[in-house]
């Protein structure tokens, strides 16, 4: 009659999210993977958009002293701090060599002041787009040899001629295959377990980039605000007339499928009222549909969505909305140039920050994707989250206990069952398991869904149901599931609340083949089927029913 497992999201590290108990790596999730970057809210409520461990790698990034780099011309010099690049002729570049590790994936970022002309990019380890505006800039890539030159260096390299300074130089390691410890819902955190998504907004936080309404009344100021991300990367926009301001760079919509969008946004003078909206090819209407929100407060004060998409609006601090457009459904036959927009609402002064702009394909909009390519076409995708299992734990019986998650649902795949699964030992076979999870059903409803499955060292059978949800709980925000399993004798509660099982589940006789030790957050073990998606805030074991 005794807890025999806890996971809470706490520790981790790449490849795996620490569990609590047992006080050993039996408790752990391993082997987790995810082979791209991807973003969480920490624990200070800022945005993290990579996960770079370990100490600046550039010697000198500072450029305190005129050593430790290679310049190609004679018009590059490093006085005041700075990298100094004047009227430097196309192609020259400033190069610290042979102190990278080829295949690696790295963090760069510096800082660009004094631009007058040109442009600069990142040349070695990695190519990346060129850059043309003071501020803050960081690009990620894979350690690859580029031309003649290594894989191991870092190498600056101007594009037309070009005058402009470069200071702060940081390269570090970014690690791959992090598990996501998130605090995007407030209070204690969740482990966020997302499938694939791709943002098709070309220079996502490239507002300079975008184009302008009513271009007369409107001007742009780059790197003027900090961003979600803690970093003065966010671009202000002021507005003279109703209706003027910027949209995003066309992308193309695909007929019959659904896509949601949103953007980043904080009112910083003047009217505070900003209509978000989307273009025809985004949604099976015609002609642009918006919502009106005030940014003083993120109140949506008015709708022309209704029957079209899902507007939401959530408060992610300092000041910043992210206004949301879900569910919006392209229809068959339609398709084609595509865009939202971001206006005033008030005839007179405003001024307005946008950042971190998303178009993807899903009816729910996922956590944060930086595309920073503006490039025709350019997409970057977010792998899928894969946490597998924990195994073995010790202590269990094959006869009874209590399954109980804390988590939160999303509106997924149709007809798929999302579970985390207390199964038998998982160097043998998923015979004998139960699990507690959701299910999507067509027309987008979602019900909790439990099921158990058994030999008793025989032929295999089971039992499965989607369960009513109590209307007073909300799917998509945080519950409590405790699952008592025992042979004859099965419930569920929801948030304390006893939920009626069917007959055949609640009495079901079965005896398990083998011992309760692994937990998996899919069918069993690494398999690809049933995979959870959402967040997770606990999961507990129990021995005895005594527990429920």
């Amino acid at each position: 009659m005794a807890l025999k497992y806890l996971y809470v999201p706490s520790g981790y590290k790449a490849g795996t999210a620490y569990g609590v108990l047992p006080n050993d790596s039996t408790a752990d999730f391993d082997d987790f993977s995810r082979p791209s970057f991807a973003t969480r809210t920490n624990k200070d409520g800022l945005l993290e958009t990579y996960q770079t461990f370990g100490n600046n790698l550039v010697t000198n990034g500072d450029f305190a002293a005129d050593s430790n780099w290679v310049k190609s011309s004679s018009s590059i010099t490093i006085s005041g701090g700075k990298a100094n690049f004047t009227n430097t002729s196309n192609g020259n570049t400033l190069r610290q060599d042979n102190f990278l590790t080829s295949g690696k994936r790295y963090e760069v970022s510096f800082t660009v002041s004094n631009y007058t002309e040109g442009s600069v990019k990142v040349g070695r380890p990695f190519i990346t787009p060129s850059v043309n505006s003071n501020g803050v800039h960081t690009v990620t890539g894979i350690a690859t040899s580029v031309g003649t030159g290594g894989s191991d260096d870092l190498q600056f390299q101007v594009t037309g001629t070009t005058t402009l300074s470069i200071d702060d130089v940081s390269v570090k390691e970014v690690a791959i295959n992090v598990p996501r410890i998130d605090y995007s819902d407030g209070g204690c955190p969740s482990l966020l377990l997302e499938p694939q998504r791709t943002n098709e907004c070309r220079g996502s936080e490239d507002v300079m980039a975008w184009s302008t309404n009513r271009g007369i009344s409107v001007n742009r100021d780059s790197n003027q605000i900090i961003s979600p991300d803690g970093s003065k990367s966010a671009d202000l926009v002021t507005t003279e007339d109703e209706n003027a301001g910027v949209f995003s760079l066309e992308m193309t919509t695909i007929s019959n499928t659904v896509y949601s969008t949103s953007v980043y946004a904080k009112h910083i003078a003047g009217g505070s009222k900003l209509r978000f909206g989307i273009s025809t090819n985004l949604h099976f209407a015609s002609g642009e549909k918006r919502i009106i929100v005030d940014l003083s407060d993120g109140s949506i004060v008015d709708n022309e969505l209704a029957g079209v998409a899902e507007p939401k609006v959530l408060d992610v601090g300092n000041g910043w909305y992210r206004l949301i457009i879900e569910h919006s459904s392209v229809v068959s036959g339609g398709g084609g140039g595509a865009y939202f927009f971001c206006y005033a609402d008030d005839a007179s002064f405003s001024q307005f920050s946008v950042w971190g702009g998303q178009i993807e394909v899903g009816g729910y909009t996922s956590s944060y994707i930086p595309n920073y390519n503006t490039d025709t076409n350019s997409q970057t995708t977010r792998n899928t989250d894969v946490g597998k299992y924990a195994a073995n734990f010790d202590g269990m019986n094959s006869s009874e206990g209590v399954l109980e998650a804390r988590f939160k649902a999303f509106n997924g795949v149709i007809d798929a069952s999302n579970r985390i699964t207390l199964g038998t030992d998982i160097s043998g076979d998923n015979h004998n398991r139960l699990a507690i999870g959701y299910i999507v059903r067509s027309g987008g409803v979602i019900k909790p869904f439990v099921i158990i499955v058994y030999d008793g060292g025989g032929t295999e059978l089971s039992e499965n149901q989607s369960v009513s949800m109590p209307s007073s709980f909300n799917m998509f925000g945080y519950n409590t599931y405790k699952f008592k399993f025992k042979a004859g004798n099965n419930e569920l509660k929801i948030n304390g609340e006893l939920v009626a099982l069917s007959d055949d589940m609640a009495n079901l006789d079965f005896s398990f083949g083998g011992v309760l030790e692994s937990i998996s957050l899919n069918v069993f073990k690494d398999s690809t089927s049933n995979r959870f998606y959402g967040g997770i805030k606990h999961i507990k074991v129990y021995d005895s029913i005594t527990d429920f």
